[in-house]
């Protein structure tokens, strides 16, 4: 291979190597640092003497920062005289790691707050419209109590007509005690569904037709 045209190439790498934008980002910072440090190894390997190459190094790469990194590089080695290029790579090395280490945790930031509901008050409202319907109004409730009256009536009434009524014959009274027994098991809850309080009291009503029809025996 024709070396001189590899220590151009390798040179022209680093000449050209693009100027920092101010919004750059720790990958910008890391591809200027790659470039001026894998094309200077590679002119040392061709037998160049890089370790003379300070200072103009220094003020190549120094000419490629934006402001903001350049002013904090001038305001940490403004005591030194002639800072080297060793010190503007560390400088810039450890700034890359600055960013890489803020933007991870931006990152990590916003990912957290995307997954959070942006409004916790329609989750609550659910709630409490799931917890309304599990317990009954005061309305339902009293309208439950009165059935629950109304059925107690009708089975104290047909107790005293059994009682009085002791000359029916011996299947007619089996008839009626199955009566009663069915009335007291279909007796409604507080808690009962009102779909529930209307089949009791249509089963009572059908157990009263029966009963009547029982007594013309």
């Amino acid at each position: 291979q024709n070396e001189r045209l590899l220590a151009t190439s390798y040179w022209n790498a680093i000449n050209n190597a693009p100027t920092l934008k101010n919004n750059c980002s720790a990958r910008d910072l890391r591809c200027i640092l790659d470039t001026f440090r894998e094309n200077i190894a590679a002119l040392d390997l061709l037998g160049f003497p890089t370790e003379h190459w300070q200072f103009p190094l220094f003020n190549m790469l120094l000419g490629r920062l934006n402001t903001s990194i350049r002013t904090a590089f001038e305001i940490e080695h403004s005591k030194i005289k002639f800072p080297t290029y060793q010190n503007l790579t560390e400088f810039l090395n450890n700034h890359c790691r600055a960013l890489e280490s803020v933007q991870i945790a931006s990152s990590t930031s916003y990912s957290q707050n995307s997954q959070q509901p942006t409004n916790s008050h329609p989750n609550r409202k659910q709630h409490n419209y799931n917890q309304y319907q599990k317990y009954p109004t005061q309305s339902y409730v009293s309208n439950i109590q009165d059935q629950n009256k109304q059925n107690s009536q009708i089975l104290d009434s047909l107790i005293i007509n059994l009682v009085d009524l002791t000359h029916i014959q011996h299947r007619t009274l089996k008839l009626l005690q199955h009566i009663i027994q069915t009335i007291q098991m279909l007796t409604v809850t507080e808690t009962s569904t009102l779909q529930y309080s209307i089949s009791v009291d249509y089963a009572i009503r059908i157990h009263i037709t029966i009963f009547r029809n029982a007594l013309c025996l």
